[in-house]
């Protein structure tokens, strides 16, 4: 991910993307999942289909292609270009593996509704053999940011005081250095509520962890939590984005 910092502002800021890979081109760690659409002029084997529908995501670090096999869950190419999620039962997932303690999620994203009943989670890792075993970022029900990690049934979650608005791209960082955790919404610090556990946990201390799950969160109970818009990027990654 290429973050530069605006001295004038001080303060990180995303540059503007090229032509035509809209999307970041980060090559850092080997453990980090940089799921890469690319603009719809492209015309490389990205998607399985012409319908629009995406079928693949490459992962440009080579770690783990998300996929969906199932025409009615599919994320739609949108003209942005995004991946466009209905709220409902889309959904894309990859086999994956981490180990990493401390890093960064970095998501740029659009909600379509803000304010609803259930959580959204953008992505998440989990262990799809049990219920109690992952760790989501996405949105809470009043639009707020919120990371959950879940340990066999011991939950830790990080809520942002702001919430998003609705048809709006946002930039997201949420990062953990082992000591504390931060979050950066539009190249701003966030003051964050830390919550429901004293046992800080990132993605690699997942037990069992085996899948991340772009616009939902995968368990053995199934799949929940579907997002309701548009993921334009995400990365996480073992290094500090902030």
């Amino acid at each position: 991910m290429h973050l530069s910092l605006n001295n004038s502002l001080g303060k990180w800021v995303v540059p503007p993307a090229p032509p035509l890979k809209l999307l970041d081109t980060y090559t850092g760690t080997a453990s980090a999942y940089s799921f890469a659409l690319l603009s719809s002029s492209y015309t490389g084997d990205l998607y399985s289909d012409t319908a629009g529908s995406i079928a693949t995501i490459y992962d440009q670090s080579g770690s783990s292609n998300l996929t969906q096999a199932t025409g009615a869950n599919q994320p739609t190419l949108t003209a942005d270009p995004s991946a466009s999620f209905d709220g409902s039962n889309d959904y894309i997932f990859g086999a994956a593996t981490n180990t990493d303690t401390t890093g960064s999620v970095y998501l740029i994203f659009s909600p379509d509704d803000v304010v609803r009943t259930n959580r959204q989670v953008l992505i998440s890792f989990s262990d799809t053999a049990t219920t109690n075993n992952y760790i989501e970022f996405g949105l809470e029900t009043d639009g707020r940011v919120y990371m959950e990690s879940n340990s066999g049934g011991t939950l830790y979650t990080v809520r942002s005081i702001s919430a998003l608005s609705n048809n709006t791209y946002s930039s997201l960082i949420v990062a953990h250095n082992s000591s504390e955790y931060s979050v950066i919404i539009n190249g701003e610090q966030e003051p964050v509520i830390e919550m429901d556990g004293t046992t800080q946990q990132w993605v690699g201390d997942v037990v069992g962890g085996d899948q991340i799950t772009l616009g939902a969160t995968q368990t053995s109970g199934g799949v929940s939590r579907y997002f309701d818009g548009k993921i334009h990027s995400a990365v996480i990654s073992a290094d500090q984005f902030i």
